[in-house]
């Protein structure tokens, strides 16, 4: 019997972990945020009618809970056929359009798109679940002839709206315009303007529909495939599914999925919380399209968190599941993601990294986003850019984020953030930030300084390297900035049995000038400091203070190992845009003139550390591995008891190259350097190798070794790994046609006996 009871529970709890919503939950929801809004709303109209007021430079702005309140009852009528969902319905369409009596006729001029007369809504997220509504109940019987002829002339109207005022590229403002207009021509197909609608929304869809969208953010990826997905179906065009971009999106997405069930942030963002019955409804529809139960697995993970979160209320939020219902397959069993660390996707359009040790909620998840403005979508973009003023972030909706590290979590508690919704300039990111020509008061912070230069400058980045490893996952991403001057190659080594990352950012000069470099690492609250250490915390994620409090036993250890004497410290930075908190910055910078070919470099280790006492334990065993070529080839020790840990960057590639016409152009001896160190016992070693990336683990039996693109590598003069000798043809000199040399090996990681 105990056995039996044991299984009982022990298989209600896998199926609780495995199963996600069924359309059941979600219609559960609906409901009882439709009852609550549709009990609270006489007062809420009263309310707003009471405390609107109008402005004459913002236009007319009618509330939104109308369109929620009409949509749910449209359709809960839909699913339940229930008379009372569409007589409340048919009240609520008329009503959304006489509030716009609330709005003067003087200040109508202002705006001149009212000059054709004020449409019932203006804000383009209205008009789709105005219509919705609208299909749902029109054959219900609850509307006399009279009501249907006001609830259609709402609809043409705010679709000549829309017609006469829209934005136009792959983006979230441009597809939900495209879907509401589809939605009018199907509303109203007989309509004079309905085939002018319907022309627009395919031109307006068209470049969502077998491209990319030009936006890099969480936010509006989220809006932009829900509008896509509501467009397909008003259309009624399944066969876009077929189409790889399409699938595309979906894998995209559940890699940007973070262990707590939330996706990760990038670009414009207000925190992971947001948009959650977006993707969720974006996750079932890749389930349903393609039958995946990765996708049916994120989505249940999603909506597992979201019922524990203590701050949701589906009773303020329940409406927006209703994609989420309708696009939900019941029969598409749930299936756990196995990979780990990954790109995201490729370094064409995604252009980003997860660093993963899982995916449980306690897994580490680090998120690398190199991606810039991005070479493609230049007429949209450029449209945009001229359009609505976008002067501190990429164009559109991303931030100055090249080669932002963020965020950064672990054992359920964030340890790096990235900058929300406003704080879009590079001085908010986990980034080196660059001014040129102009020096900084040294007696001053530093921060007011970089501040001065808010603008995006457009930049290119590209993967150099992307590997994963036995002991270590390895990525090098390189942006050039042509205008200032300077290309700045990042290398993040993820040290999987200590759970810690070593960052190592190189940069070579292009242009001579004033330079000032500041490597930046944000936090908001320094809880201990010690030499080139500091333990920090996020106290809340996102831009709504208190809406995730984060959870204090996981805390940060920031670690500067270089002895140079680079200006070190830590500022608040103060974002007076939109969340009004206060953050701070850990910093190390230097500011120098400097020549074409000049180079430096900022070693950083981040260590998650349960919080305790003594964190500079943490701290002891690692340490700056000298090189015999610095700053050409960088690292840090790791020094235990019984093995040293080493990790190796040759910063500087095109020191191996030969200055003559031969092939292969690289030799060891010109790539080569040395690194030198001392282990437990202060028993001296050193380690040369030509690889532009290494790892070693080495202690008195075995050298666990990996490295990225190299010939040879020799610890204490005994050679671990060497490439073979083969025959090139080429030309030289001396006209000989056959090149005896090594040939670079691309990666490779192995075991050698030392004893």
């Amino acid at each position: 019997m105990k056995r039996l009871t044991f299984l009982l529970v022990f298989l209600t709890c896998v199926t609780f972990q495995t199963r996600g919503a069924t359309k059941s939950d979600y219609l559960n929801v609906i409901k009882a945020a439709r009852n609550n809004l549709s009990a609270q709303y006489q007062q809420k109209l009263s309310g707003w009618e009471k405390t609107y007021i109008p402005d004459a430079f913002s236009g007319y702005a009618p509330p939104s809970f109308p369109v929620q309140l009409v949509e749910g009852d449209g359709f809960l009528y839909h699913v339940t056929g229930q008379a009372m969902y569409a007589k409340e319905a048919v009240k609520v369409l008329i009503e959304i359009g006489r509030l716009r009596t609330y709005f003067p006729a003087a200040y109508r001029s202002y705006q001149k798109e009212y000059r054709y007369g004020l449409p019932p809504m203006t804000n383009f997220f209205h008009l789709i679940p105005y219509i919705r509504s609208y299909l749902w109940i029109k054959s219900s019987g609850m509307m006399t002839p009279d009501q249907k002829s006001e609830i259609e002339k709402n609809i043409a109207q705010t679709a000549d709206y829309v017609f006469r005022f829209h934005e136009w590229g792959p983006m979230n403002r441009s597809i939900l315009r495209a879907a509401a207009l589809m939605a009018a021509s199907k509303a109203l197909p007989k309509h004079p303007r309905a085939k002018l609608w319907r022309r627009k929304a395919q031109e307006l869809a068209a470049p969502s529909l077998a491209k990319w969208t030009i936006e890099d953010a969480q936010i509006y990826n989220a809006v932009w495939l829900d509008g896509l997905f509501m467009y397909i179906d008003f259309a009624g065009d399944q066969t876009i599914w077929r189409q790889p971009v399409r699938h595309y999106y979906f894998e995209y997405l559940l890699q940007l999925q973070n262990p707590l069930g939330y996706q990760a942030e990038y670009g414009d963002n207000h925190g992971f919380w947001d948009q959650t019955a977006r993707y969720m409804a974006i996750y079932e529809r890749g389930a349903k399209e393609y039958h995946d139960g990765e996708y049916k697995w994120a989505a249940a993970k999603m909506w597992r968190a979201v019922q524990k979160d203590p701050k949701n209320n589906n009773i303020q939020t329940g409406l927006s599941y209703i994609n989420a219902y309708l696009w939900c397959d019941d029969s598409v069993r749930p299936q756990e993601p196995t990979n780990k660390t990954t790109e995201v996707l490729e370094e064409l359009y995604g252009k980003k990294v997860v660093f993963r040790s899982g995916w449980d909620p306690d897994a580490t998840f680090l998120l690398l986003n190199y991606r810039n403005g991005n070479e493609y979508g230049k007429v949209p973009k450029d449209y945009l850019v001229n359009t609505i003023p976008i002067e501190t972030e990429k164009p559109d909706h991303g931030h100055s984020d090249e080669n932002n590290i963020g965020p950064f979590m672990t054992h359920k508690t964030v340890l790096l953030s990235v900058p929300s919704y406003f704080k879009r300039a590079d001085f908010y990111q986990n980034k080196i930030v660059a001014r040129k020509n102009e020096m900084p008061d040294t007696t001053y912070r530093l921060l007011p300084f970089l501040r001065r230069q808010e603008t995006y400058r457009m930049v290119t980045s590209q993967k150099l390297h992307f590997y994963t490893f036995k002991h270590a996952d390895v990525t090098r991403t390189r942006v050039t900035d042509s205008n200032l001057g300077y290309v700045w190659d990042r290398v993040i080594t993820y040290l999987k049995d200590l759970n810690s990352f070593v960052v190592f950012d190189g940069i070579k000069i292009t242009k001579p000038g004033l330079f000032t470099f500041a490597n930046l690492w944000h936090t908001q609250k320094i809880l201990n400091s010690g030499k080139h250490w500091y333990e920090s915390r996020f106290l809340n994620v996102g831009d709504i203070p208190g809406r995730w409090p984060n959870p204090g036993k996981w805390t940060l250890l920031t670690y500067f190992p270089e002895p140079d004497r680079k200006r070190e410290g830590v500022e608040f930075v103060y974002n007076w845009s939109f969340a009004k908190d206060l953050d701070f910055a850990m910093y190390r910078a230097v500011t120098d003139s400097m020549k074409a070919g000049d180079r430096l470099c900022f070693t950083t280790v981040l260590i998650p550390f349960k919080h305790g006492p003594h964190p500079e334990v943490k701290i002891k065993p690692i340490s700056y591995l000298k090189s015999d070529n610095y700053p050409n080839g960088v690292g840090v020790k790791i020094v235990f008891p019984k093995k040293t840990i080493l990790v190796t960057a040759r910063m500087n590639l095109e020191m191996e190259y030969l200055p003559y016409q031969t092939r292969p152009r690289y030799t060891y001896k010109r790539g080569r350097i040395g690194y030198f160190w001392k282990d437990a016992a202060h028993r001296s070693h050193r380690m040369d190798t030509d690889a532009r990336w290494a790892y070693a683990e080495i202690s008195n039996d075995n050298i666990n070794f990996a490295f990225v693109e190299a010939t040879k590598l020799l610890v204490d003069q005994k050679e671990i790994f060497s490439s073979f000798e083969n025959s090139f043809y080429t030309f030289v000199s001396d006209g000989k046609l056959i090149h005896p040399a090594r040939e670079k090996w691309e990666c490779w990681e192995d075991t050698v006996k030392i004893k």
